[in-house]
């Protein structure tokens, strides 16, 4: 199935040649340093995070084209993402959790995959 995926509009540009820097990760709340050139660019801060994941972007080729670095940096996936994936699994419980949402932090190598209960914001502060 292919991904589904918009770009969501968070007023932060991060250049190409972007990182996924720091994630920090604590009581189900994770935040995630966009850094270039070395410095921190954007701050990614997730709530309710029911799942995370780290893969290269070489393991995330489903991902591509819709979230290729020209459409955006973060991005929505509504359809054939990691939380689809997931479901189709006998012990995920994904019913439990209904209002689980799946989102990507893209950097030029890292990818981060969160399934959350809240959208995430966005602000230019360093971690």
């Amino acid at each position: 199935m292919p991904v589904s995926a918009t770009a969501l509009d968070v007023r932060v540009q991060v250049p190409e040649g972007a990182e996924v820097g720091r994630i920090a990760y604590e009581f189900g709340d994770v935040a995630i340093s966009v850094v270039a050139d070395g410095k921190s660019i954007a701050l990614v801060q997730f709530k309710g995070v029911r799942g995370l994941r780290v893969l290269d972007e070489g393991d995330l080729l489903e991902f591509w084209p819709a979230c290729s670095r020209p459409n955006g940096w973060l991005f929505g996936i509504t359809k054939g993402g990691w939380l689809d994936s997931e479901s189709s699994r006998p012990g995920f419980i994904r019913e439990k959790y209904s209002a689980v949402q799946e989102y990507l932090v893209t950097g030029d190598n890292e990818r981060v995959s969160i399934l959350s209960d809240e959208m995430p914001t966005v602000g230019t502060n360093a971690l």
